[in-house]
């Protein structure tokens, strides 16, 4: 006699017949769990009682310890991409991004001073140079005897308030000068912009040498006697191709070594180690497609783009290497790539794609068709973040919005929860969903009841089944049996006993489909009650 058992579940796989599945995976799995082979309920978001904006595209929490505990939330209209700085014992937090107009900087004392919506207050990221040189006049005279004239000329940066330091101005005209004599500098350009520029840096070059520091005065000051003598100079002006960074700047990333990696078009732009707001041209890297998105793995930085993904690699911005893979797989969502650990995942218009090493392949093509992926999900919807280990995503195919997360090995999973934008909080693991406005954790709320639908089972010469057990944790599991595409059989199963189905006609195939919110282990059907273990 026909019998199944049917154990140790997975979720879906699109691709393939419904009729040749292997009997593990469903042709529908809707809010079920499935890490102990069990199919179990997954947890609703829970509310935290937090409202944000209700068009928030981009959420991030800074000062985890602030705000009584709760911290902050930065909360973004655009896709905006936030990096905390790596600046060896900051205790103001800096924080840089991009995406929101020219990248920008902010720290606890700005990002918090106001009663929100944070950050409240931003810095543009990067300094001008002054605008002009200082105006120099030399000693009058000549040098006493014994003195030497020495060619001179200066040149001014600016300070931030936070020790960062700007490109220089053009250098002044040259003078000669000698030590015991006294140059004045005067019409030194004072600072205006977004940034609070804190003190300018008088740098002096003699003959064809370098320039080096003089001396640091205020910031609102226009005029410097200049009486240091040759050998009292300070060190080479380090500023001297920092630039900030492009004003159309996205996908700022964290690299290791204090380097930032950011993009504009097709251009790759590193900033100079430990320096964020110091972005010099010699480190940038064109590309044959336009920049979409980054990621760190363990072998380099991943970069996705119009065409083909490349890998960077490289100990510091001058040594970066731009490698581009082989394949041709578009991310067409900047949101949907997300780091895995060993490797990332973005939705292209075929699929999904895992990048890791100098490797690039769609590896959702054994699970679902590319037409069937674009059809259901509108890859250009998507946008996922890692949770437990699996790729979660959200999207909106202009019919249906929901979720849904994915492994190879379980195939996909779905989720009849929406979100506008989520967080990955790594300190503590919690997924923070932005739903209308509303901050919610993901999977900290009552249990959500699940559907799992089995694949086609063949029937041996049409023989029906007469049987069927269900072992679950719980009862009740409300359980329908299908016959050829039509529903034979539904019941609210009380208990772990075998039961008699109703109808004993002959027929080709059969499917079956759970619901409820009790943990199911194992599930069989046969031909007669003495078949059922």
């Amino acid at each position: 006699m026909a019998k199944i058992n049917s154990y140790n579940f997975a979720g879906e796989t699109p691709r393939i017949d419904p009729k040749l599945l292997d009997g593990r995976f469903a042709t529908r799995a809707m809010n079920v769990e499935l890490r102990r082979g069990q199919i179990a309920p997954a947890c609703a978001p829970a509310e935290t009682g937090q409202t944000l904006d209700t068009a928030t595209q981009t959420l991030y929490l800074f000062n985890r310890e602030g705000n009584e505990g709760q911290g902050f939330w930065f909360e973004f209209a655009g896709d905006v991409d936030v990096v905390r700085g790596q600046i060896a014992g900051d205790t103001t937090e800096r924080t840089y991004f991009t995406g929101d107009g020219v990248p920008k900087i902010t720290d606890a004392t700005l990002a918090t001073g106001g009663a929100g919506p944070y950050p409240s207050g931003v810095h543009d990221l990067g300094l001008p140079a002054p605008s002009a040189a200082p105006f120099v006049t030399g000693p009058d005279g000549e040098p006493p005897e014994g003195g030497q004239s020495i060619d001179t000329a200066y040149i001014v940066t600016f300070v931030s308030a936070r020790g960062e330091e700007g490109p220089p101005s053009v250098p002044s005209r040259i003078v000669a000068r000698w030590d015991g004599a006294t140059v004045a500098l005067s019409a030194i350009p004072v600072a205006s912009g977004n940034f609070v520029v804190q003190t300018k840096r008088i740098y002096r070059a003699e003959l064809t040498g370098a320039f080096q520091f003089v001396a640091e005065i205020p910031a609102a000051q226009g005029s410097f006697s200049d009486s240091v003598e040759s050998e009292q100079l300070g060190e080479s002006c380090p500023s001297g191709d920092w630039i900030a960074p492009d004003p159309n700047m996205t996908g700022l990333t964290a690299l290791p070594n204090g380097v930032m990696l950011g993009a504009f078009g097709n251009t790759l732009a590193f900033c100079e180690p430990f320096q964020p707001h110091a972005w010099p041209i010699r480190y940038q890297l064109a590309m044959a497609y336009d920049f979409v998105a980054a990621a760190v793995i363990s072998s380099g930085a991943v970069i996705a783009t119009t065409g083909k993904p490349y890998l960077v690699a490289g100990s510091e911005p001058a040594a970066m290497s731009l490698v581009p893979l082989d394949e041709v797989h578009a991310c067409v969502s900047k949101r949907s790539l997300v780091d895995m650990g060993e490797y990332v995942i973005y939705a292209s218009p075929d699929g999904l794609v895992a990048v890791g090493g100098t490797d690039a392949r769609l590896v959702s093509e054994p699970l679902i068709l590319p037409s069937q992926f674009r059809e259901r999900f509108n890859p250009s919807s998507i946008h996922a973040y890692r949770f437990e280990d699996r790729y979660l995503a959200f999207y909106d195919n202009g019919i249906e919005r929901g979720s849904f997360s994915f492994s190879v090995q379980e195939g996909f999973r779905f989720y009849d929860v929406t979100a506008d934008t989520a967080y990955l909080d790594e300190a503590s693991g919690e997924l923070y969903l932005c739903q209308a406005g509303v901050v919610s954790r993901w999977g900290a709320g009552p249990d959500s009841p699940y559907t799992w639908r089995s694949k086609v089972w063949p029937t041996p010469l049409g023989v029906g089944f007469a049987a069927a057990k269900i072992d679950a944790d719980t009862y009740p599991v409300d359980f329908d049996v299908y016959a050829d595409g039509e529903l034979l059989h539904s019941l609210s199963v009380m208990d772990g006993h075998a039961f008699r189905l109703p109808s004993r006609r002959r027929y080709r195939h059969v499917q079956f489909e759970l619901r409820g919110t009790a943990p199911v282990s194992n599930i069989q059907l046969a031909g007669s009650m003495s078949e059922i273990s």
